[in-house]
């Protein structure tokens, strides 16, 4: 009997520092995991100030090169509400662009929420007043490229389906006023008509032969084929799907909201006629001449208001004032965006 109570003892013994050890094992890699979430967690903190301040640097050389005190004077010249309502529908017209950019992103299967869509498509905004090379699209094509840790192809789809989707969602609003608006403009209609039976053949095109193309480029061995195939078929892909043509109708509501936001700036003339000369304008800087389109949207823009009241100096001026305070604001809202560069948390898939 007192064997078998000591063999019993042992045995219990055993099984506790056997299950002691096995706990603690499971505490050491709890440890573990907490010291790299929390490492994780500083680096993304330390990543994020950097781009911030990168950002605000960029900003401040932006308005240095314009010059401070012309910068205080453009917004001196408008009355306290009229600045106000500007920055507001200006600013809410880019929460919809990034709206819109999170729908083409759906279309093509990326999953990144709304919020990063929207600093994202801001971010774009950003950096393309700094160049003339869309610097804010291959901004955009980078950061999808660290979140889906995909190949280039595949993270260049949806920016150019972005690009589309805004160009339509320009020119579909262009018809729309001209349509509209008195007197009726046969010059610009039929340009715009010219502009979007091109974009709606490039669709067609894309959508039903985009994997016939892939096929027949898949035969070559490049880097340069393979990215044009990735491209081709996300794209082909997205356009068939309905949350791409959602995109356009957000695009439409972006342009317009934008071109309110223009027509606080103008007294004594009536709304209609200021947002489709702020369409005309960015309809010029679909095929980007300038940086950011300076000189070409103005000079567009101007033209158009100057027939209802307005000299065209004095359009030239408030289109000139709106182009830089449009500029100021992205140099201001774009670097607190810069976060939207580091990975998301969340699983992508595309």
């Amino acid at each position: 009997k007192l064997y078998e109570m000591g063999s019993k003892a042992y045995k219990c013994k055993e099984r506790y520092s056997t299950t002691k050890s096995r706990d603690n094992k499971v505490s050491l890699k709890e440890v573990q995991h907490l010291t790299e979430k929390e490492r994780t967690r500083r680096a993304s903190k330390k990543t994020t100030l950097i781009l911030t301040f990168i950002g605000i640097f960029l900003s401040v050389i932006l308005i240095i090169i314009i010059g401070p005190e012309k910068v205080k004077n453009t917004f001196l010249q408008y009355t306290f509400y009229q600045v106000l309502f500007f920055v507001i529908l200006y600013v809410l017209s880019w929460v919809l662009r990034g709206l819109k950019f999170y729908f083409v992103l759906k279309s093509a299967g990326v999953d990144i929420n709304i919020l990063k869509a929207i600093e994202l498509a801001i971010l774009g905004g950003f950096a393309n007043i700094f160049a003339l090379f869309q610097a804010g699209d291959v901004t955009r094509i980078v950061a999808l490229k660290i979140h889906t840790k995909k190949d280039f192809g595949t993270a260049s789809s949806p920016v150019f389906g972005d690009m589309l989707s805004g160009a339509l969602g320009l020119i579909l609003l262009v018809l729309i006023l001209l349509t509209f608006v008195e007197p009726k403009d046969t010059k610009w209609t039929i340009t715009s008509f010219t502009l979007l039976s091109l974009m709606v053949l490039a669709i067609f095109i894309v959508s039903f032969f985009g994997e016939k193309i892939s096929s027949i480029l898949s035969s070559r061995d490049s880097k340069v084929v393979t990215f044009i195939i990735n491209m081709v078929n996300t794209l082909s892909y997205s356009l068939k799907n309905k949350s791409f043509y959602i995109s356009v109708i957000i695009s439409i509501l972006s342009w317009f909201v934008e071109g309110l936001s223009f027509s606080m700036l103008f007294t004594g003339i009536y709304w209609t006629h200021t947002v489709t000369a702020e369409a005309l304008g960015n309809i010029v800087k679909i095929i980007p001449i300038t940086p950011g389109g300076v000189g070409t949207f103005e000079g567009v823009a101007a033209l158009y208001i100057s027939r209802y009241g307005i000299s065209y100096s004095q359009a030239f001026a408030h289109s000139l004032s709106y182009h830089l305070m449009t500029k100021v604001i992205l140099a201001v809202i774009g670097p607190i965006c810069s976060v939207s560069l580091l990975p998301s948390k969340r699983k992508n898939s595309g």
